[in-house]
Order: structure tokens, then C-alpha cells, then sequence
């Protein structure tokens, strides 16, 4: 499960959080979206998940791959993580989300 915690946080607080936070580059992601499906690109892989949303949370469920076209939004993003803490850098701003283990 994700909470999320900060969105659109400006982009000259980046090294505050990644030294708060403790965390590392990842990878560079590409993320589609086709109505509650999240489509999520690295330079080696494509997972396709159905996203669930729960109160101010959401879980990624994986789901079957199909083949695509058109979307209803693109996004480009670096991620930083560790163990819990995700986060997303876009162009001018990034979102910070915490993994949370809901039992």
C-alpha cells in the first residue's frame, strides 16, 4: 500500500529530501495511465498494474499485459528510494510517497 504524503514539492527542496530521507537513484520510469490501469516502463521492463484506491492510499495490483496505443496520461520521472520511501522527480517539481505495510 502507498499513502501519499507530499505532492508537487518544488524542485529547489530535492537534496533536502534525499538527504532526509537517505535516499538513491533507482532508474528513469515512464508511467501510463489508461483509466485505472498504471503502465510503468524502465529501460528493461514494462509491468502492468490496476490501481486501487483506499481512503488517501492506493496499492498497484499486477494485472495481465495487453497492447496499447493511446493513453490518458504520460509521465516521466527519476525515482529515489529506500526501503519505505518513494521519490518521484519530474521536471520542475516531485512527489514524495510512503510505502506503508497495511495488515
Amino acid at each position: 500500500m502507498v499513502s501519499i504524503n507530499e505532492k508537487n514539492i518544488d524542485i529547489i527542496n530535492l537534496h533536502k529530501y534525499i538527504k532526509k530521507y537517505e535516499l538513491k537513484y533507482k532508474d528513469e520510469y515512464k508511467e501510463y495511465s489508461i483509466q485505472n490501469i498504471r503502465i510503468i516502463s524502465d529501460r528493461d521492463n514494462i509491468d502492468f498494474f490496476k490501481k486501487v484506491i483506499i481512503d488517501d492510499n492506493y496499492k498497484l495490483v499486477k494485472c495481465l499485459s495487453f497492447s496499447f496505443y493511446k493513453v490518458d496520461n504520460e509521465t516521466k520521472y527519476r525515482l529515489y528510494t529506500n526501503n519505505n520511501i518513494l521519490l518521484k522527480l519530474y521536471k520542475n517539481t516531485f512527489d514524495i510517497e510512503k510505502i506503508i505495510d497495511i495488515k
